[in-house]
């Protein structure tokens, strides 16, 4: 019982601490590098499925770098690249370390004799009935995950993060389309308003000159009542 509650406390500040995140990079560097530190873990992977690269685009777009920031985050762009790794039931999966599974999603330590991942954990991410992913937690211990152990609180664990990743990707999402144009992608007018004041406050303290440049397409009404709106937006875009 002692055990027990020991781990329900400390399952419930990981769940405070994801619903306090207010973008998906920051639950993602709560899922990556600080549940290892508090759940005694050796290493934590999040693996996403992104088919059409739109998480990656809103990393971009925040200007973080996943490969640096975060080298155990995944993206991958089919369903059935993630099935193996748990259950028939998408419930969570403990047991042992299996090299055809798990071995491109743990980076391998320069003493891996030492170090290596002996039994994993497997959390299906999974929101309203679609597969997000996959939270994997390894461990260099071969009994701290066997398969004959409870997965209640991974369960549990499992349903608040997925919420989470929901929230905080449709904040960002929300965040992108405020600030950019929806058809081209490019930095709009709100943008423009919000970084200016920066840019000349920047540049007045760093006593350098700044330049804006304005662009405009000529006669493009014409282009748009001679070929149509749609060929006209296929245009702007390139």
């Amino acid at each position: 019982a002692w055990q027990n509650e020991n781990i329900l406390r400390r399952f419930q500040q990981m769940e405070l601490s994801l619903m306090q995140c207010e973008s998906f990079a920051l639950l993602t560097h709560v899922l990556l590098n600080e549940s290892p530190v508090r759940f005694e873990l050796d290493q934590v992977t999040l693996i996403l499925l992104d088919p059409r690269y739109e998480i990656r685009r809103l990393l971009l777009a925040s200007e973080v770098d996943c490969q640096k920031a975060f080298p155990n985050l995944f993206f991958l762009c089919h369903a059935q690249e993630v099935l193996p790794l748990f259950n028939a039931a998408q419930l969570p999966k403990l047991g042992p370390y299996d090299a055809n599974l798990h071995a491109k999603y743990f980076r391998v330590p320069l003493h891996a004799q030492n170090d290596a991942i002996l039994s994993v954990a497997a959390l299906p991410l999974i929101q309203e009935q679609d597969l997000l992913g996959c939270l994997l937690f390894g461990d260099t211990h071969a009994d701290r995950f066997t398969p004959d152990s409870a997965t209640d609180f991974l369960q549990h664990l499992g349903a608040v993060i997925s919420i989470c990743i929901d929230m905080a990707l449709l904040r960002d999402q929300l965040k992108y389309n405020s600030l950019n144009d929806a058809l081209t992608g490019i930095n709009n007018r709100r943008f423009f308003e919000q970084r200016l004041p920066e840019e000349i406050s920047r540049c007045k303290r760093m006593e350098t000159p700044i330049s804006c440049l304005f662009v405009d397409v000529d006669h493009f009404k014409y282009f748009n009542d001679t070929y149509g709106h749609a060929t006209g937006d296929l245009i702007l875009k390139q």
